[in-house]
Parts: C-alpha cells; structure tokens; sequence
C-alpha cells in the first residue's frame, strides 16, 4: 500500500483511506515528499546571494514582473555568468560560451533549421560519431524546455545533448552562422 493511501485516526493509528473515503492525510513521518526548492532558495542556501538581496528582487519581481534571474542580474547580485553556471549545475547540464569567433560547421547547422533555432532559443553546435551513434549538441537557453529536445531527437533521428549558454550568445550565434549560410546558398 502506498504512503499516500493511509490517513491516521485522531489516536494515531494509521487506516488504509481508500476503505473509508477518505482524502489522505500528509505523509507518515520519516517520509519525506522530495519537493523542488525555487531557484532563489537555493542560491541562498548554496551562499550565491544572501537573502536580504534574494527578499530585495523578489519585491523588484512583484512590483515589475520579470524572470527573477534577469532581475538578479540586472540589479548586479549576481552576474550573468554565475547565474547561468548555478542553473546549469542545478540542472544537470554543461554551461558553455560560445565565443563570436568559434566556428559551426555547415553540416552542423543543416540540422536545426533557422526558425525552429530562433524560436526556441538554440544553436547546434557540433555533431560527434560513437559506436552508439551521432550526437547533436545543442545550446539552449532553457535546458528546461525537454519538448523541443524531443522535436530535434525526431526531427534528426540524432541523440541530442544539451548545454545551457546565454540567451544573448545563442542570439548572436544564430545571426552570425544561419546569416552566412544563407548568403553562401546564394551564391
């Protein structure tokens, strides 16, 4: 019988609820529910920010909306570097830079078409060979967003790995290496 299918009389003895109609009560003690904690709590816990400056963007957030990492950033908490590298970390995922000057080859490029890059915020970046198959890396600005990860594991028939990079990176890779692309085709 599961936790959440007991509930537990006023005198402490514990009853199987779907006997009695009942919803069920919280969970038994010594259970724990595993319950993600907000990005903001633990970059305090972790020691990113103190929690004056936590408390101080999220009343930026209430009064302006907005992403709070943004607002973290913008009122110069955190830079957007370690912003990124702790969402990377909690996430699972690289953190990468992608530098005006590195190079994605053609090949590479063919694989994600433009719009579906500029919608979501991506850009291929290399293709590696194993004995299991190709990869597709990928950078993303939302590691997050695994139905598009699923649209290019289709779409390529590649497995695809994420890597977290900024927004503003990804933006400027994609006009430079999709612009060139389009003018080599038309030449």
């Amino acid at each position: 019988m599961t936790p959440s299918a007991m509930a537990t009389t006023p005198s402490g003895v514990s009853r199987d609820a779907r006997s009695t109609g009942e919803a069920p009560s919280a969970p038994p003690v010594g259970l724990s529910l595993s319950i993600p904690k907000r990005m903001g709590d633990l970059m305090v816990e972790m020691e990113v920010l103190s929690q004056a400056m936590l408390d101080q963007a999220l009343e930026a957030q209430r009064k302006t909306g907005g992403k709070l990492g943004s607002l973290l950033v913008s009122l110069g908490f955190v830079t957007e570097e370690k912003l990124l590298e702790f969402l990377a970390q909690q996430v699972g995922v690289r953190f990468v830079r992608i530098a005006p000057g590195d190079p994605i080859a053609p090949e590479v490029l063919a694989k994600v078409p433009e719009k579906l890059a500029r919608e979501h915020n991506l850009v291929p970046l290399s293709l590696a060979e194993s004995k299991e198959g190709a990869t597709l890396t990928v950078a993303v600005a939302d590691p997050l967003n695994v139905l598009v990860i699923d649209d290019l594991k289709m779409m390529t028939g590649l497995q695809v790995t994420t890597v977290l990079a900024s927004e503003r990176e990804i933006v400027e890779a994609i006009n430079r290496h999709y612009k060139q692309e389009t003018a080599q085709e038309a030449l």
